[in-house]
């Protein structure tokens, strides 16, 4: 994920889960380290529409990294493709009961 240009979302958001997503992986980051991170961008007089990925995600903490298929733009099926990100969906739920629990 490093060198990506996306931007953050904006800090009015809550979220309890944050995942990044790249080209055949995708990483479940600590949603409280994300949060902190974007408001020490935020406390540095960074506006929020400016900060980017890459400039946080070396303070973020890990939770899980999932490897992905690739996913060619023709897969266009919807079923397909929910079949190939099956892994990330079960890895998000898995969370998402953790945290509720």
């Amino acid at each position: 994920m490093r060198g990506t240009r996306t931007r953050c979302p904006s800090p009015s958001l809550s979220f309890d889960i944050m995942v990044g997503v790249a080209p055949g992986l995708a990483v479940l980051f600590d949603a409280k380290s994300f949060k902190a991170s974007v408001g020490a961008n935020i406390r540095q007089g960074a506006p929020p529409s400016e900060i980017r990925m890459n400039y946080i995600e070396p303070h973020l903490k890990r939770d899980s990294l999932i490897k992905l298929p690739p996913l060619p733009s023709s897969k266009s099926d919807c079923e397909q493709v929910a079949e190939e990100l099956l892994s990330l969906v079960n890895v998000v739920a898995k969370e998402v009961e953790r945290l509720e629990s």
